[in-house]
């Protein structure tokens, strides 16, 4: 099992489709996406700056911003099915399908995620590889390409990846591994090595 994070940034460029379309065409490999909240969750951050509302409430908030980046995914790609909830995954895939996760407030309460802005989809996503004993967990940034080579403690420094990922990532070893918004073909190829070798 794969768990893929694609930013929300990459709504931002002509590069989302182009990671869809790969990503829809490995629905045999048990791959899941992770959305981010993009413009969505950018809209939480103004509506708390102006009305100055909890935590609490802005991270639940951006957990629908997510739900709402996921559809979207879901609506471009093919074969690609959205799913509230972790729990939910293992029956999308075991249609060949690619499984688009939409995060479960109740699921991650109970799980006690942080509620605030320290915890954005990029440390959901290491959860989520956590929970599901992913193989593999790749984070698709459109940052500035020569970023992405960092160790992901520099990476957080940097605020490329959220201050709570690599507490959330580290205890689980699972592989990480960062690509830039222009290297879908890249990933595919890669992706393609592994399962020949």
């Amino acid at each position: 099992m794969h768990v893929i994070k694609l930013g929300g940034s990459l709504a931002n460029t002509a590069y989302l489709v182009d990671w869809l379309e790969v990503l829809s065409s490995m629905g045999n490999e048990g791959l899941v996406i992770v959305p981010g909240g993009g413009r969505f969750a950018e809209e939480v951050r103004r509506s708390q700056q102006k009305w100055k509302f909890d935590d609490r409430a802005a991270h639940r908030m951006a957990l629908l911003a997510m739900h709402q980046y996921g559809l979207m995914n879901e609506s471009l790609g093919t074969n690609l099915q959205a799913v509230v909830g972790a729990k939910a995954i293992p029956a999308v895939l075991a249609r060949k399908r690619v499984a688009v996760w939409l995060p479960d407030i109740a699921e991650l309460d109970k799980a006690a995620i942080a509620c605030n802005w320290t915890v954005t989809s990029d440390a959901l996503s290491a959860w989520l590889a956590g929970y599901l004993r992913a193989g593999q967990l790749t984070i698709v940034k459109s940052c500035p390409q020569s970023g992405i080579l960092a160790r992901p403690e520099n990476l957080v420094r940097q605020g490329i990846l959220d201050p709570a990922l690599v507490d959330i990532w580290k205890p689980t070893g699972i592989p990480l591994k960062i690509f830039h918004c222009t290297e879908s073909r890249d990933f595919a190829a890669e992706f393609d090595h592994r399962l020949a070798v």
